[in-house]
Parts: structure tokens; sequence; C-alpha cells
């Protein structure tokens, strides 16, 4: 298949939707949103990707507003349990906050992502 032949492809896949994972009603997304705010961090399994993973944490600025976010993949279509998936989420979520800090800012008592950053990981075994 030359060129030509795979970009119609692709675009008769897009009109047609073959090809690709349906999308999720706008506000089931919405509700992802708020649920990864409200912890701090979001996990991603598989979701846009088969046999990818992510790990993702808001980095902010200094009044607060989020800048940019944090993300690690992982070449899997799932993180695992408990014992694996912790240490990663507070790994993710420490980083962040790192770098939130150099660009100054200061996190609340309540700032989720701080709250998972500041526990201790579950080793595992």
């Amino acid at each position: 298949m030359n060129r030509i032949e795979t970009a119609a492809k692709m675009a008769k896949e897009e009109q047609t939707g073959v090809g690709r994972r349906q999308a999720k009603p706008r506000a089931a997304v919405y509700e992802r949103v708020r649920e990864s705010a409200a912890l701090g961090h979001a996990v991603s399994e598989a979701s846009f990707e088969r046999g990818i993973s992510v790990v993702s944490a808001p980095v902010r600025d200094l009044s607060g507003k989020i800048a940019a976010a944090l993300t690690v993949t992982i070449p899997r279509s799932d993180i695992g349990e408990t014992a694996e998936r912790e240490p990663l989420i507070i790994a993710v979520c420490q980083a962040a906050l790192e770098l939130s800090e150099r660009l100054s800012y200061r996190p609340r008592q309540d700032d989720p992502t701080a709250m998972q950053a500041r526990r201790r990981s579950v080793a595992a075994h």
C-alpha cells in the first residue's frame, strides 16, 4: 500500500470510526476528570492505546493553576495490583510536587497530589 492509499484508508477510518475505540460520552469524561482531581493523580490502563498504561499528576505554578502534567508511560495494559501501583503513583506525585515547588507553588494542607506525595510506598514482595 502506498502513502496515498494509506492516507485514504486512514481518512475513511476516521470518518467511520473503524480502527479506533468508541468515544466516551462527555459526562463520563468530566466525571473521570473530577475523580482524578480529587485523587491528585490519574491512572489510565490501556484506555487510549492497547498495551500502554499511564500515571499522571499535575504540575502547578505559583498561583496554583495547572501549568503542566507529569506522565509516566508503562508498556503494559495494566499497571498491576496495589503493591506495584502505589509506589508508582507516589513517585509520580512526588516528582510533580517537586516540579511545582520549583515553580514556587506551595501546596495547601488538603492538596491531593501533595498528600499522595507524602505517603510512604508499600514495599512490593
